[in-house]
């Protein structure tokens, strides 16, 4: 499936391995394989027509929306792996993520059950 609005590029600012401004997906190129990582970013890509454009205030402005948006894409992003020990992997490695990089005072603890806890279960 090919998507005309994913640029992969040699750089991106910080640690970020990919970044969405509207319906413009960055991936850097060493992260070309890494499907779980597109979906991540298109839920951000579906986020900015959810929000008929304006997602990207209400993500610079809301720590709690912020928060909301980056649990969807990264639970989109687990739903990706299909072994039990990856995707437990994967969910510590995510929450640590979230901790570290998005300034939203959160604790470990709090980030890792709201990752795994799914209202549809």
């Amino acid at each position: 499936m090919k998507y005309p609005f994913v640029f992969y590029v040699k750089n991106l600012p910080g640690k970020k391995h990919g970044k969405v401004n509207g319906p413009i997906i960055r991936i850097l190129k060493t992260r070309k394989w890494d499907k779980p990582l597109l979906k991540h970013e298109l839920v951000h890509v579906k986020q900015f027509f959810r929000t008929l454009g304006i997602h990207g205030i209400l993500y610079n402005i809301s720590k709690k929306y912020r928060y909301k948006c980056e649990l969807e894409a990264y639970r989109k992003q687990l739903d990706c792996y299909q072994n039990d020990a990856v995707i437990h992997n994967r969910e510590i490695l995510f929450a640590g993520f979230i901790v570290e990089n998005y300034k939203l005072h959160k604790t470990y603890a709090e980030v890792y059950d709201d990752l795994v806890w799914r209202p549809d279960k």
